[in-house]
Formats: C-alpha cells, structure tokens, sequence
C-alpha cells in the first residue's frame, strides 16, 4: 500500500483486549485520590508550583486556551490513576477556574479561555473583569458574577431574556 494510507488490517484482533493481563495499567487500579476535594486540592497544589506557573503564563501568553491546559492536565491525571474518568469530568471547571485565577493573579490581560473562542471576546473580559478577591471565597464570587453574565435567571440553557 502507498504510505499515504493506512493499513486498514493493522489492527487490534476483535477481543484481544480481553487476553491482557488484568490490572495492567495505572487506570485499571483503584485510583489514587477517590474524593473529589483531595483530587482538587492536589491538582491546585501542582499548578501553584513556581515551575507550572511559568510554564502556564507561557502558554497562556502563547494563546493556547486554558480549555486545552484543563483537557491535557485531566488526561494526564486519568492515564497516571490519579483520579477516575467520572471525576476528571467533574474537576474540569474546578481546574479551568483555577487556571483562570492564576492567570488573573499573573496579570494577564488577553488570553483564550475557551478552545473555539478568540482572547478578546466578551467572556474573557467578564472572566477577567471580576473581583480580585483570592482562594476559594474569591472563585465562588467569581462564579456568582460571571454566572449572572452567562447564565441568566433562566437557566444555561434557556432562552435569553431580551435585553430593554
């Protein structure tokens, strides 16, 4: 076959999964943060490190979204057996929050918050425009304020009330 395309026979024999040895990788076991406040906690304790703070104000400056920081960070955490794929879902806008936050205290002015978003777009400023309060009373502040400007009174998903 040209190199172009791929072998459509190169691949895993139907049920060859089930031949593996059981218990084989970090994900199969018992996962190593069961709650979800420790698992929060451990990953804030990681991003607050100096060394992933920079690494993170890098990115950010890079216009890689914080969306995608979350995704990677999540993945890595699920594929290590750190947490379950039901918790890393959960923690997902816990950690972009947090990554938000930091990025807040850094003093960063633009930068994508979302994967399919551009810096400059009114959610970010709302993200961005909020109270610079710190730790978690700040973030539940924060959550309150950009949930008026997101999600009205009817709901996330209901119809936007018309604006007078």
């Amino acid at each position: 076959m040209a190199d172009n395309f791929p072998d459509i026979f190169d691949r895993p024999i139907p049920g060859q999964s089930l031949t593996d040895e059981p218990k084989n990788y970090p994900w199969e076991h018992a996962p190593q943060y069961p709650d979800l406040r420790e698992a929060r906690d451990r990953l804030f304790e990681g991003l607050t490190q100096e060394e992933s703070v920079q690494q993170l104000y890098t990115m950010l400056r890079s216009n890689v979204p914080a969306e995608a920081i979350v995704r990677t960070i999540l993945f890595a955490g699920f594929m290590e057996g750190k947490f379950t794929v039901d918790s890393a879902i959960l923690l997902a806008p816990v950690v972009l929050m947090q990554i938000v936050s930091i990025a807040k205290a850094m003093e960063l002015e633009k930068f994508s918050i979302l994967m399919e978003e551009t810096p400059d777009d009114g959610f970010t400023s709302a993200m961005l425009g909020v109270s610079q309060d710190t730790g978690v009373k700040g973030l539940k502040k924060a959550a309150k304020e950009i949930k008026k400007e997101v999600a009205p009174a009817t709901g996330l998903m209901g119809k936007p009330k018309e604006k007078k």
